[in-house]
């Protein structure tokens, strides 16, 4: 009984028009789903994890673990589809790693961890309250670093305008490093605080209470809004109008009249140099299922022409794109198709059957016609005693081979004009 390969080659054999019909379709079908293919440098895979941490100023790892862990740790282990809980204690903060199975629906998850999480009521009363993250993954599109003669803050101010508009672009994550925070420096010499009869601690507590936003209740009613006094004061110049002492005559002493303010950064955190100037790097990243080629194709375009709208001595550079380890790779599979389909081309060179010995290799009497009108004319030619008695020996065994394709069994014998045996 003949096998179902057997008959499907018998089919196309005897249909031959069927076979390029259906080469014909597969095409159709790569190009059609080419342009839907996404690009990028890894597969794509989940991370589905939740983080809870809740910090506690203060209390030791044991503190931590017995009045913290063990009270999120029942009620995260047995949550749907949980496959693994990691649990952290060190002084003054734990953190409880939730792990789900794999294809698990992550934002019913992190609802569900919310709800339990929100159930816990043992907590110390000096704990802050719990902060519940769910981990992404990201891939890098490229990096970009904003350098030049300036200032922290002035370079800082045009990372910011950057990143926003290559958020606005459609670029899923845009990190900024070094990120140091803002400080705003009060400086107040001792004769001042003496002649003032004021210490540091009274001015620290002066700013405080002058500088902060507070709640203000509700406005009632169906139409319910909530109410905030905004006070809290941000800049240098709201800091120095802050009232110090207030005179007999009815004037004030501000904050700007004793004291020097200015704004800066943490002292301790890290600074980027380049070239040994101040720089700020731009991390560009993309989420899982974005196009790489399409978004660093809009990247490479805004960084052409933001250029131009930025002074000469002020630089913006990007560099490890991952765009173009993805175009080599592509580079290089339409580099190798293209050499197979080049080493089939050229097997007509003498090293293998040309391709009107392949179109008769299915026609064995058409094979044994062209040997034998290749004998006649080389021994009606210059003869076998001549300088070209060589071409007239019998051919190679080498040139015949068996052929089976189901029931036919022939014996295939090719013999083309450039290759006649020597």
């Amino acid at each position: 009984m003949r096998s179902r390969s057997h008959a499907i080659l018998e089919t196309f054999v005897a249909h031959p028009t069927a076979a390029n019909l259906l080469m014909v379709l597969m095409l159709i079908m790569g190009v059609v789903s080419l342009e839907r293919l996404n690009t990028q440098f890894f597969p794509d895979f989940g991370i589905d994890i939740v983080t809870v941490s809740v910090a506690w100023s203060g209390a030791s790892a044991e503190d931590v673990e017995s009045n913290v862990i063990k009270a999120l740790e029942p009620e995260l282990r047995f949550l749907d589809s949980v496959d693994k809980v990691t649990s952290s204690a060190r002084e003054g903060s734990g953190t409880v790693v939730v792990e789900y199975k794999s294809g698990t629906d992550m934002q019913a998850a992190l609802s569900a961890v919310e709800s339990a999480v929100s159930q816990i009521g043992t907590f110390p009363e000096d704990a802050e309250k719990p902060v519940i993250s769910r981990i992404f993954r990201y891939d890098t599109i490229s990096r970009l670093i904003v350098t030049g003669p300036y200032t922290e803050s002035s370079l800082k101010y045009i990372a910011k305008r950057i990143r926003d508009d290559l958020l606005a672009l459609g670029i899923d994550k845009v990190s900024m490093f070094p990120m140091r925070d803002e400080e705003i420096h009060v400086e107040v010499s001792s004769e001042t605080l003496l002649e003032l009869d004021m210490s540091l601690d009274d001015i620290a507590t002066l700013i405080r209470v002058s500088s902060q936003d507070l709640p203000a209740g509700d406005t009632g009613g169906k139409s319910r809004q909530q109410l905030r006094g905004i006070g809290a004061m941000r800049t240098v110049n709201e800091l120095a109008t802050i009232d110090v002492l207030a005179h007999e005559s009815g004037g004030a002493i501000t904050l700007g009249d004793i004291a020097e303010l200015r704004d800066t950064f943490v002292a301790n955190a890290p600074i980027y140099l380049f070239n040994k100037e101040p720089a700020i790097e731009l991390h560009v990243q993309r989420a899982v299922g974005a196009d790489a080629l399409v978004l660093a194709g809009r990247v490479d375009k805004y960084v052409r022409t933001l250029r131009s709208t930025l002074p000469a001595n002020l630089t913006v550079q990007q560099f490890d794109v991952a765009a173009n380890l993805i175009r080599e790779r592509i580079n290089l599979l339409l580099r190798n198709g293209a050499g197979n389909a080049h080493g089939l081309e050229s097997d007509t060179d003498g090293r293998g059957p040309g391709p009107t010995a392949i179109r008769d290799a299915g026609n064995p009497a058409r094979e044994v016609e062209r040997h034998r009108a290749r004998e006649g004319r080389h021994a009606g030619g210059s003869g076998c005693g001549s300088d070209e008695s060589r071409r007239c020996r019998p051919p190679r065994r080498g040139a015949c081979r068996g052929v089976s394709i189901g029931q036919l069994s022939r014996v295939r014998c090719v013999f083309p004009e450039d290759r006649w045996p020597r």
